[in-house]
Formats: C-alpha cells, sequence, structure tokens
C-alpha cells in the first residue's frame, strides 16, 4: 500500500511540473522564431504583428564564421572579402574612395556612363566622339631616319643606299635588298629628304659648267612622286639641297630616294649628268643627308562606333520575410 501511494506521488508531481514549464517552452519557440507578441504566443506563420508570410525561423546571431555559405538573398551594410566570385556584381550606385587590385581585373567589355581613372594602358583606343587631353604625348613609332655613317661615293641617278637606321622603332625600315621605308599602315607621312655633296665628277672628265641644278627625289614603288630643283654655282664644287613634302601613302607601299644634277651640255643639250657624287653623313642626324619618314595620321576607314553606354538595373532588395517587433 505504502509503494502504491508513493507512485502516485510520483506521477502527479511530473504532471505537475509539465504543466509549470509548459508556457516557458512556449515562450522560448516564440522568441527564436521571431514572431513572439510579448505575450508568450508566437506563432510559425501569422504572428500578431500582422507577418502572413510563410517564416519557419529566425536566426539572431552577431557573428557567424562559415566555411561555406550558401543562401539565396544575402542583405548586408558591409561584405568584407579576400575574394568574391559573383556571375553579376550590380549597384545603383559605384564609389569607391580607393580601389586596389594586386593583380588584374580583366573583363572582355566595360560599360560606364564616367570612368575616372589615373592611368590607362590600352592596345587600341577607339574613339567616336572628341577626345581632349590637357596635355599629350604622341609615343609614334612609326618613323624611321636613314643617314650614311661617312661621307659615301655616289652614283647619280641610283637609288640612294643609306647605310644607317639611324631611328627605326617600328621596324618599318630597311637596308635589305637597298635602303628603303614600307608603310605599315594607310595615311598621311611628312618625307624629309637632305642630300649634301661634294667632290662631283662627271664621267666625261669634262669640268661642269654654268649653272647645274640640283635634283633630290622621292620615289613611292620605283615611281617618280615628289621633286624639286635647285641651281648652284658650278665652280663651288659641292650643293646642299633639301626636300620635304607630305605624302599619302597605302599600306605596303615603298618609298626610295635617288639624286640627280641637271647640266646644259654644249653638244646633247639640257639633261642629267652622268657622274659622281660623294654623299656627306657622319652617322647622325646634325645637319647632314638623311632620308627621314614620320605617319602623322591613319586613314582612318574604320570608324569608331559610338558607345551604348550600360545602366545598371537594381538589385531586388533582399528583405528579411518578416520583421520584428523587437529589432535591435
Amino acid at each position: 500500500m505504502k509503494f502504491h501511494t508513493q507512485v502516485i506521488k510520483l506521477t502527479f508531481r511530473i504532471a505537475l511540473g509539465l504543466l509549470i514549464a509548459s508556457p516557458a517552452l512556449h515562450m522560448y519557440a516564440g522568441e527564436s522564431n521571431g514572431h513572439g507578441n510579448g505575450n508568450g504566443h508566437g506563432g510559425g506563420h501569422h504572428g500578431d504583428n500582422g507577418c502572413d508570410c510563410d517564416c519557419d525561423n529566425d536566426i539572431r546571431i552577431k557573428r557567424l564564421c562559415a566555411k561555406i555559405l550558401t543562401a539565396e538573398c544575402i542583405d548586408s551594410d558591409k561584405i568584407t572579402s579576400r575574394d568574391l566570385c559573383a556571375k553579376y556584381v550590380k549597384g545603383k550606385t559605384s564609389d569607391f574612395e580607393n580601389t586596389s587590385i594586386k593583380n588584374k581585373l580583366c573583363a572582355h567589355e566595360i560599360g560606364a556612363s564616367v570612368a575616372k581613372l589615373g592611368t590607362v594602358y590600352a592596345n587600341d583606343l577607339c574613339v567616336s566622339g572628341t577626345l581632349t587631353a590637357n596635355a599629350y604625348n604622341i609615343c609614334n613609332n612609326v618613323r624611321a631616319a636613314l643617314l650614311f655613317s661617312a661621307p659615301t661615293l655616289y652614283t647619280l641617278g641610283s637609288i640612294i643606299n643609306w647605310d644607317v637606321l639611324f631611328d627605326n622603332p617600328g621596324g618599318h625600315a630597311s637596308l635589305i635588298p637597298y635602303a628603303h621605308f614600307t608603310a605599315p599602315v594607310a595615311g598621311y607621312y611628312m618625307v624629309t629628304l637632305q642630300v649634301d655633296v661634294s667632290n662631283i665628277l662627271p664621267a666625261s672628265g669634262k669640268p661642269l659648267l654654268g649653272l647645274p641644278v640640283a635634283n633630290p627625289q622621292i620615289y613611292i614603288n620605283n615611281v617618280l612622286y615628289r621633286e624639286v630643283f635647285l641651281p648652284f654655282l658650278s665652280f663651288v664644287n659641292s650643293q646642299a639641297s633639301t626636300l620635304s613634302t607630305l605624302v599619302k601613302l597605302a599600306a605596303g607601299d615603298e618609298l626610295t630616294s635617288k639624286y640627280d644634277i641637271l647640266y646644259l651640255d654644249e653638244v646633247t643639250g639640257f639633261g642629267k649628268l652622268v657622274g659622281t657624287v660623294v654623299i656627306g653623313g657622319n652617322g647622325t642626324t646634325d645637319n647632314k643627308s638623311l632620308f627621314e619618314v614620320i605617319l602623322l595620321g591613319t586613314d582612318c576607314t574604320k570608324q569608331c562606333e559610338p558607345v551604348v553606354v550600360c545602366t545598371p538595373s537594381p538589385c531586388e532588395e533582399c528583405r528579411p520575410c518578416c520583421e520584428r517587433d523587437d529589432k535591435d
């Protein structure tokens, strides 16, 4: 009998304990899922705060450290990351006080209404509108200067075979099989030919009399393109002449130079002198004979298309399913 009495008392205590603990457990669940109303009646789907979305859980912690975090939406005031890999990065405003990229930013296409950059390095730059700069430096490697290393004997009327490529960064000039410049692109080129001669020696052995005429010439693809006639005094036995001109070349056109002396012969009349001269040179461009070419402007057959500025689409704002009334 005594044993039965003890069992009844123990059963009564357990039942009383469950009745007392039940409201406490209910209150804890209401706070953890974020839908409590302060009266201990939290709801999993419909709370007293008017939330009608399907929220099952709400976890609030000050710090979360995870190796892998997968979510459909992350709403954050600040994200700090060593490495960010995303299919799309979109924002209404991109404002960076300081942006540092250790290695590279590589993108197939970047579109922006305004881009403010300290330094831009590009293989090709195409501007459809106006290019404006407070100061600019044009680094043009389509240029060449051909000259002689020393005074050189030259046969009048032949191609001048310069023996020094003084300035040829683009490699467009060559001394093989003869001295020439090949245009890499179609455009307008400035060409200067300076020929300083001395020791004029006619093949006939007759002295050069009267008023002979120096005739420097520029050829394109072995066809005479520009020449000039400069009279000089024969008894000086030396002459200096310069021809500068603007030429339009197609890609692959070849430039060469020649020099003649025209004179009046008492038998044959006016014609070209057959003989030799010495063309001055010392390996520099300091007031010595040279053949210089530089590209001034390309023939832009392909125009730059206007850029269609991209408009970033706003991100769908990530909001918690249900807002807590007691949000910190």
